[in-house]
């Protein structure tokens, strides 16, 4: 590939929300090998920068990646930093994605940023080749006006380093862009049902731009600004979903579902957590203490449509013990939802390219295949507990990849285990590995 066919696309980026899109679709991968994967940005690094927000993600994605696949045990961190250059608003942003992994000769070093190079020693053959991405990061470094490097001692693990010139960009601007992007989105997708939502958020523009979203989406909408607002709406009115703000005054976000749930019982409405991108590591503790979901601030279109179609289509009930099910019936199943959700594959493109997204679903089969054959043994043994944690990591990979029936039915699971109400474990269990059969036979001809 020549640098001359690479197009640039210059617009505001915000530097917190990108660093959060890589560690939301690489911690899934992190967490199945134990590794601690963490990120900062210096407070000297402006947060609002511009640049081409995609072809930033494409370098970053692809260094994460390869960190992430050649460490076995131990940490991945990315540290961004900015020097400002002797033009004013201009800086070089620095990027530094250090591993404790199997580390590269310096022989090896020499060889890493050519195109279609695969290292020929023994942990590489073990591990794969990085081969033509390093080769591309180097062109879009080079394109973006800075360049990429790597310091590594064998054994000891890799810091693989990049820089590119951004200019500090206004505030104001890049989230008018965002809320522009936003409501563009919200055009394009309509729900073909008028689904009754509660909305509650404590922060007045918060607040008039997701009722915003939700209106342009086609629901019918009601507000509340605080954690008894949302009591009294919910018990008063029979919603068929409440997407709650987490850190509120007054009452929190987690206490209020937790009395709107315990008042409803079987009748309450799934409560979608709304978290903030430096709460979304604690995604999953609100999901334990009650949360049925979870989308991140600030709110998408796009993420509301998915949140609202994947209770819709799976037609989600509380059965009588408490436990959730999926009311689909066997014959349609496969019909009414696809194998794969193309629109996060062609984001996920755009992320690092269309050879990282296959690769991504290759080792999803690979990954679950092994998981399922040891759950399948826990679970003759009649061992539920033991299977969470498989389960929590196809929920998590699955809805990453947009394999999401897949992720449904593994959610379910999970938590009707996690409440030891285990009447439609096994039944539930079978259809999981039918689903995943289903993926396997499937995938490579979706999304090639």
């Amino acid at each position: 590939m020549q640098a001359g066919k690479l197009v640039l696309h210059e617009s505001g980026m915000d530097l917190h929300d990108t660093l959060n899109k890589i560690h939301s679709l690489f911690a899934n991968r992190a967490q199945q090998k134990d590794l601690h994967f963490t990120y900062t940005i210096t407070p000297e690094t402006p947060r609002y920068v511009l640049t081409d927000e995609t072809r930033f993600l494409q370098v970053l994605s692809n260094l994460t990646s390869n960190a992430i696949k050649f460490t076995n045990e131990g940490e991945v961190s990315i540290h961004v930093d900015a020097e400002p250059l002797k033009k004013g608003q201009e800086y070089m942003l620095k990027v530094r994605v250090k591993d404790s992994g199997i580390g590269i000769t310096d022989e090896d070093q020499k060889l890493l940023f050519t195109d279609f190079t695969q290292l020929d020693n023994s942990s590489t053959k073990t591990f794969g080749g990085t081969g033509l991405g390093l080769a591309i990061s180097k062109q879009l470094t080079h394109l973006l006006g800075g360049d990429i490097g790597v310091e590594s001692i064998p054994n000891d693990g890799s810091t693989f380093w990049f820089t590119i010139k951004v200019k500090k960009a206004n505030s104001e601007e890049v989230e008018a862009q965002l809320q522009r992007m936003q409501l563009q989105n919200a055009e394009a997708e309509v729900l073909d049902f008028t689904p009754y939502v509660l909305l509650v958020d404590d922060n007045q523009i918060n607040q008039k731009v997701a009722f915003k979203l939700l209106e342009r989406l086609g629901c019918r909408t009601d507000v509340a600004s605080n954690g008894y607002e949302a009591i009294d709406r919910a018990l008063n009115n029979g919603y068929d979903m409440v997407f709650m703000d987490i850190q509120m005054p007054e009452m929190d976000g987690v206490t209020a579902t937790s009395i709107i749930q315990e008042k409803l019982g079987n009748d309450s409405p799934p409560v979608v957590a709304m978290t903030a991108y430096s709460m979304r590591e604690d995604a999953e503790k609100f999901m334990s203490q009650g949360m049925d979901d979870y989308i991140s601030k600030p709110v998408k279109s796009s993420d509301l449509y998915k949140v609202i179609m994947r209770w819709h289509e799976l037609n989600w009930k509380r059965d009588k013990a408490g436990g959730l099910t999926a009311a689909i019936d066997d014959d349609s199943e496969d019909d009414t939802i696809p194998v794969i959700d193309l629109a996060i594959t062609e984001q996920l493109k755009e992320i690092g390219g269309a050879e990282f997204a296959r690769q991504l679903y290759v080792e999803f089969e690979q990954e679950a295949g092994e998981l399922l054959e040891e759950a399948k043994k826990e679970l003759e043994a009649q061992q539920y507990k033991s299977i969470l944690s498989t389960l929590h990591q196809l929920k998590g990979t699955g809805f990453t990849l947009g394999i999401n029936q897949v992720a449904e039915l593994a959610k379910i699971l999970e938590h009707d285990i996690k409440h030891d109400q285990y009447d439609n474990v096994r039944s539930n269990f079978a259809k999981l590995l039918a689903q995943y059969e289903n993926y396997r036979k499937t995938y490579k001809e979706i999304i090639l």
